[in-house]
């Protein structure tokens, strides 16, 4: 059976993610920050709370899963992922787990001046492959 890592599935899409995830039949562990949110629970769903201060407890819940499900959130609502995504990558690249991120923030009004700042260069985006897919 397959085994997921669901952060922060008191959210709309992480409530989500678990639905389906269910309906096919994974192993689900949701992890959520504010206990007070209703969630709906499954037969394969366990919960687990998880803070700032976890994050010994969140090796231990990549490191017991096949893929880690993490939806970034809009941070003009003021809604922001407990632990980082390099934090989350870190973990995805150390245990060798496969990593899914959403999101429904879209940047689509791009300022024209900035594409007549020919001299402005953008950092590259960092990002490393488990070994298994680096030498192929």
């Amino acid at each position: 059976m397959r085994r997921a890592l669901v952060l922060g599935a008191e959210h709309e899409m992480g409530a989500l993610l678990c639905q389906s995830l269910a309906q096919y039949h994974w192993q689900i562990t949701a992890t959520i920050a504010d206990p007070s949110q209703p969630f709906s629970l499954s037969a394969n769903l366990t919960l687990a709370e998880l803070t700032k201060q976890d994050g010994e407890l969140l090796d231990d819940l990549v490191a017991d899963t096949d893929t880690v499900f993490l939806h970034l959130p809009d941070p003009i609502l003021d809604r922001r992922v407990i632990f980082s995504l390099d934090e989350i990558l870190k973990r995805v690249i150390r245990y060798q787990s496969n990593l899914v991120i959403t999101t429904n923030v879209y940047d689509t009004c791009h300022s024209w001046l900035n594409s007549l700042i020919f001299w402005q260069k953008k950092k590259p985006v960092d990002y490393a492959l488990p070994k298994k897919y680096a030498s192929s």
